[in-house]
C-alpha cells in the first residue's frame, strides 16, 4: 500500500475531512486484508485438491476421499477462512496408515498426535502382512496400508512459501 499523507488544519472542515480519509483508508485496508486471507486461502485450497484428485483411487474403495473446501466467517471486523475436507479418509491420507508406511510420516504427525497406529481401534495396523476389512457390499479388501499422501501439509508448505509474494500483489 503507497503511503498516504493527511495534511489538516485546525479548522472543522479539514478535520472532518481527515477523519474522511482515515476512515477510507481503513476499509481499504479490510477490504486487501479479506482479499490476501481470500488469495492465501484459496492457494491452499487449490494445492490440497490437485493432491487429492492425483492419489490412487484403488486406496478406497466407497467413500471418495473428498474435496477440499474454504470456510469462511467474520469475526470482531477480520475476516477467518479455514480449509476443510469432511470425509472420514481424510486422515488415512494425511497421516498413512500400516507398518510398511510408517517411514512416510506427515513432519506434524507427532505434534498432532497421528500417524500409523495411532488411529482409534488400531487394528492390526503394525501386522506384517496387512490386514482385511468388508466393505459395505460385504466384500472383503485386503491391504497393508497407505503411504502418506499430506495434501494439508504440502498445501500448507506452499501457502508459506507464497506469503510475501501474495502480500505485495495484494498490499502493493
Amino acid at each position: 500500500m503507497s503511503q498516504t499523507k493527511i495534511t489538516i488544519k485546525l479548522d472543522k472542515r479539514s478535520i472532518d475531512d481527515a477523519i474522511r480519509q482515515v476512515q477510507q483508508y481503513k476499509q481499504e485496508l479490510h477490504e486487501k486484508h479479506a482479499l490476501f486471507v481470500r488469495k492465501l486461502a484459496e492457494l491452499g485450497m487449490n494445492n490440497v485438491n490437485s493432491s487429492l484428485q492425483a492419489i490412487d483411487r484403488t486406496y478406497f474403495h466407497e467413500e471418495p476421499i473428498g474435496t477440499a473446501i474454504i470456510e469462511e466467517k467474520s469475526m470482531f471486523g477480520s475476516v477467518i477462512m479455514k480449509i476443510k475436507v469432511t470425509s472420514s479418509q481424510i486422515l488415512f491420507v494425511e497421516f498413512g496408515t500400516g507398518k510398511e508406511y510408517a517411514n512416510t510420516q506427515n513432519p506434524k504427525a507427532k505434534d498432532l498426535g497421528y500417524g500409523p497406529g495411532t488411529y482409534p481401534g488400531m487394528g492390526h495396523w503394525d501386522d506384517e502382512g496387512g490386514w482385511s476389512y468388508m466393505d459395505s457390499r460385504g466384500q472383503w479388501h485386503h491391504t497393508k496400508g497407505i503411504e502418506a499422501k499430506m495434501p494439508m501439509y504440502l498445501a500448507s508448505r506452499e501457502m508459506e512459501m507464497q506469503v510475501l509474494t501474495i502480500a505485495k500483489e495484494v498490499f502493493g
